[in-house]
């Protein structure tokens, strides 16, 4: 996505890796509003209200610039790279993945976009697992339970109330790697990679 002319990669990656960053649901994925989304000088931020079904909370969800986890600040850079580029057709209020406004979006769309993606770099989901928009919160999640970021900050960006809640989206199959460091290195308390 970060070299890519294509608008609707772009798009695309961004969408994935806003939710795979933020422990999203495809339909949140999708129902982001560009209104909803800041670029920084510390980094990129989500305002929660943007990513609850209530509504009825609000406070800033912060993704940190963080040159010991993401030395070439990549995730940063893809996402600023869409913000700015969308920026001309997009108002406050307008989906923050779209690219017109005939668009309509709704979640079964995360699903095709990573496997489109993923097929795009040479992924395919293991023999007997399916890859949905939903796993990138639990992919997500489970990164971060691998590289042993607090609990509590994954509760608190996947917006998880209770144990049991978080729970069902931990995979203690998941190692820790490359990905995860880069993606999510920046939660942890300040221990070089």
């Amino acid at each position: 996505g970060l070299a890519t002319p294509d608008r609707h990669i772009l798009r695309m990656c961004t969408c994935l890796v806003i939710s795979f960053c933020w422990f999203n649901r495809a339909d949140t994925g999708v129902r982001l509003q560009r209104r909803h989304v800041s670029a920084t000088p510390l980094g990129i931020a989500i305002n929660i209200q943007g990513k609850t079904i209530a509504r009825n909370q609000a406070h800033t969800l912060l993704r940190k610039h963080d040159h010991a986890s993401d030395p070439d600040d990549l995730v940063n850079a893809l996402l600023q790279r869409w913000f700015d580029i969308s920026a001309p057709f997009q108002g406050a209020d307008s989906l923050f993945c779209y690219l017109s406004n005939d668009e309509k979006l709704e979640a079964p769309i995360v699903t095709k976009w990573l496997v489109k993606c993923a097929a795009l770099v040479g992924w395919v989901a293991p023999s007997g697992e399916k890859w949905t928009g939903h796993s990138l919160r639990s992919g997500g999640a489970s990164a971060c339970q691998a590289i042993d970021v607090p609990l509590f900050y994954i509760m608190s960006f996947g917006v998880w109330k209770t144990m049991e809640a978080v729970q069902r989206y931990l995979s203690a199959l998941i190692l820790p790697s490359d990905a995860a460091w880069l993606f999510f290195g920046w939660l942890r308390p300040r221990h070089e990679p």
